[in-house]
This record gives structure tokens, sequence and C-alpha cells, in this order.
């Protein structure tokens, strides 16, 4: 296999040029994406490690078999990398157009996960290269309208920047719908994002559809939706691991309901945790991979004059 590029992607770079994909109409791709949602940095807990030079290699690959550009916004793994994020960004500009920083409320988990406090964000996001806030809500064990969130979403208000929520597909102990409509009445400014469509779970992802629907201020993101997943299972010591491949299990979930929020979603490709893939947004028409890939989230981030 590709390091880069799962085997399905490479069949379809090929297969663009027929406009034939698995029997189904394909569009060619418009020339630029922003990939909201791809990580930087270490986890020890995790046994991850990405380093900025492969984003080099992707960008040169997807630019060379597709002729795209590509930018990437990034997200630390950690505390740690927190403070080196604006660097990275600033040294990158052809790569990176900005970054999230990782966010853990709860101080009980501060020796396992680390715990940087509002003010200590603040002073990171004023250096710049910052566009949002990252919550893994299962890792950090956190409801999303936790009161030890409050401080984390009046920052994030005060500045104009969205809040990621990881949503899980094993359940809604920390995200559910009701949690976040809870929020919104905390925080009627705040700019929400629910990572993995909502939780890449068939019995609860049509709740967030609603969610959307009904609140403008909020936004699914599209990683895992590839059908290349990688689940961690968090509660074990160390974290289990399981992967789940299957390219078209969420085709046609995704094309039954994108017509309804396709100015409330984003790309994400997960990477490096998965291998990049455009499916299945790239099996939509032109108009919804255009919002997707790169209108959404130039509005979103406010991104109008830089790429």
């Amino acid at each position: 296999m590709d390091k880069y590029m799962s085997p399905d992607y490479k069949f379809l770079q090929i297969c663009c040029y027929y406009k034939i994909y698995k029997g189904h109409r394909l569009f060619l791709l418009m020339n630029r994406i922003i990939d909201t949602h791809a990580y930087v940095g270490s986890n020890k807990m995790l046994g991850v490690d990405s380093k900025p030079e492969i984003y080099i290699a992707l960008k040169d690959k997807i630019l060379k078999t597709t002729g795209h550009s590509i930018r990437f916004l990034l997200m630390a793994y950690s505390k740690g990398d927190n403070f080196e994020l604006p660097k990275i960004i600033a040294e990158n500009p052809d790569l990176f157009l900005g970054g999230y920083l990782q966010i853990n409320p709860n101080k009980s988990l501060e020796r396992m996960l680390g715990y940087s406090s509002p003010s200590e964000l603040e002073g990171i996001i004023k250096s710049g290269k910052i566009v949002g806030l990252k919550l893994h809500t299962s890792m950090t064990k956190t409801r999303v309208d936790s009161d030890s969130l409050d401080e984390f979403s009046k920052l994030a208000i005060d500045y104009d920047l969205p809040i990621m929520f990881h949503c899980a597909a094993t359940g809604q102990k920390f995200a559910h719908p009701d949690f976040f409509r809870r929020l919104r009445d905390k925080n009627r400014n705040l700019k929400i994002i629910c990572a993995h469509y909502g939780g890449l779970n068939e019995e609860y992802i049509p709740e967030y559809i609603d969610l959307v629907v009904e609140d403008s201020q909020m936004y699914l993101n599209t990683t895992g939706l590839s059908g290349d997943i990688k689940r961690w299972i968090v509660e074990n010591s160390p974290p289990a691991i399981y992967f789940e491949k299957n390219a078209q299990r969420w085709e046609k979930l995704f094309s039954e309901t994108i017509g309804a929020i396709k100015k409330k979603v984003i790309f994400g490709s997960d990477f490096p945790e998965l291998d990049f893939s455009l499916h299945p947004i790239n099996m939509a028409n032109q108009e919804i991979q255009r919002k997707v890939l790169h209108d959404n989230a130039v509005k979103l981030f406010r991104l109008e004059n830089i790429f």
C-alpha cells in the first residue's frame, strides 16, 4: 500500500478521468481543498507520533495525481504540542492554514492528559494561527454541557473560534444532541463542530442532522465517512485499537442527508490516523463538493483572504 493513499483512493484517481466509480457518476473535484481535521505531534498513551514532514509528501502526492491544491488545519495531540502548534504552522505556510488547541477541562485527569488553563490558551491564541479549540469528550470524560467547559467556551466566543467536539460511535454518554442544546442555551454565540458526522452510528446520526438544521451555529465534519475507521477504546489501559474498513457503509447515508445541510458540513480526513480519502464526498455533485471541501471551511474559519 502507498504510505499516504489507500488503494481505494488511488483507484478513484484513475477512474476520475472516466467519470465512473463503482457504477456511479463521478464529478471532477475542484482545485482547492481544505482538510479541517488532521493531527501533528505525539501522544505516548495512544502510541502516536506525527511530524509536519508527512504533509509535504501528502500535498505533493495529491497535486501530482489530481492537480488539486490542499491545505490543512492541524490539531495538537497533547498539551505540550499546543505550545508548538503556532510555530509549526508559521514555518509551513504552504501547508497549514491554522490549528486547534486541545483542551482538557477535567482537572482530575491532569496527570494523564495535562491541563492548560484558559489564560494559558489565550496566550497561545494571541500568538496567531489558531482557528479553533478541540475537546475529545471520551478521552477527557467531559460532557459537552459540563460547567467545567464554561471558561473555555467563553474564550472561544471572545476570539470567535469554534470548538470541535469528538462524537463517539460507541454511545452518547458525553456527547448527545440534548447536551449540545444545553451547551447552546448557555453560550448562544458559540460555534460548534460535531466531529465524525455526529458519531458514525446510524442509530443517532439523524438526531445530529436535525440539530444542525435547527441551529445556525452548528456544523458536522466528515471524518470517518470514508469507511476507513480507527476506533480507540479509551476505557482500556492501554487504550485498545480496532479498525473498520467499509467504503460503502456511509455512502447512502451521506447522499441522503447532505442536501439538507450542505452549507453546514466541512471536510476532515483524520490523517494520519486514517489513510487520506475524499470518499464519499467525491461522489457528490459539484456544488456539494465545492461547499464541503472548501467554501464552508472558508466561511467558518474566516479564511476568505488566505485560501
